[in-house]
């Protein structure tokens, strides 16, 4: 089973419940069998670009509502610290030396 068919199937179920539909009222409204919007539900079959619009348009709601947010992964540390956190302490301190000197050269250019 698709996972995305899955997700939308939910959705699916989740508006219908929300409007206090039952699956034969939805197939109604959508001119299709209880049995298709079963499928739809379960993720069995996929719903088609057509039949997702139309879904929104009878639930009120964006097409964005059925699929899963997009989640960027972040990072949670900088290149930088992740290189650092690999150091042994002695080698910590010389990385944290050098670029103190670095930052103390930056900000002597600057000032010129």
């Amino acid at each position: 089973m698709d996972n995305l068919a899955q997700h939308v199937g939910e959705k699916i179920k989740f508006f219908r419940k929300e409007n206090g539909w039952t699956q034969s009222v939805l197939a109604e409204k959508m001119s299709t069998s209880k049995q298709t919007i079963s499928k739809y539900e379960k993720g069995i079959i996929k719903v088609n670009q057509d039949t997702i619009f139309k879904l929104a348009d009878i639930f009120g709601v964006s097409i964005d509502s059925f699929f899963p947010p997009i989640i960027e992964e972040i990072p949670t540390t900088s290149p930088v610290q992740a290189i650092y956190d690999q150091l042994t302490p002695p080698r910590q301190g010389k990385a944290l030396a050098y670029l103190e000197k670095q930052l103390l050269e930056q900000k002597n250019e600057n000032i010129v």
